[in-house]
């Protein structure tokens, strides 16, 4: 745990206490992207700058 800064097993406790009815509800949204949605973001980008050279 030190590793993670996180200095006493009450700290833990306290966060999965917290944070466990969100994840179990779905109501917690991980931040994590695909990579379809990458190089959806690259394809976006590219068409935005070939229409800022035109």
């Amino acid at each position: 745990m030190v590793n993670l800064d996180i200095h006493s097993s009450y700290a833990l406790h306290n966060w999965v206490s917290l944070y466990r009815p969100k994840v179990q509800t779905s109501l917690f949204v991980s931040s994590t992207v695909t990579r379809a949605q990458k190089r959806d973001v690259h394809a976006l980008q590219q068409h935005n700058d070939e229409l800022k050279q035109a």
